[in-house]
């Protein structure tokens, strides 16, 4: 009797791991564009949404005990990058809003998650 192992699955998280650099580049250029757009457009309701749902986000996080495995501190680093985010957004500065998620502008890089 042969010795079978299926390595479909493996080959699988390779190629997935191998493409996440693009993934990742891809994500932050539609942050980027995504957070300067929503500082020139929003409006008041749609900035009430968006601090519901940090504050939504906020809670849930203060709540659970657990921290991210990867890479402790994470969770209330991500928080602190939202808020300036929101808050340039609120503010109508979309360039400062794109900044911020620009690591060649001094923002913070995408994270996978």
């Amino acid at each position: 009797m042969r010795n079978s192992l299926d390595i479909g699955p493996v080959e699988g998280m390779v190629e997935r791991r191998r493409r996440l650099p693009d993934v990742l580049e891809a994500r932050e250029a539609l942050e980027t564009k995504l957070a300067e757009l929503a500082a020139e457009r929003r409006t008041e309701d749609e900035l009430a949404a968006m601090r519901s749902a940090l504050g939504v986000l906020t809670e849930e996080i203060a709540g659970s005990r657990t921290e991210s495995l990867r890479e402790p501190g994470r969770p209330s680093r991500s928080l602190s990058r939202y808020r300036t985010v929101l808050d340039a957004i609120a503010a109508g500065q979309p360039r400062q809003a794109a900044a911020e998620l620009d690591p060649g502008a001094g923002g913070q890089p995408v994270e996978a998650t």
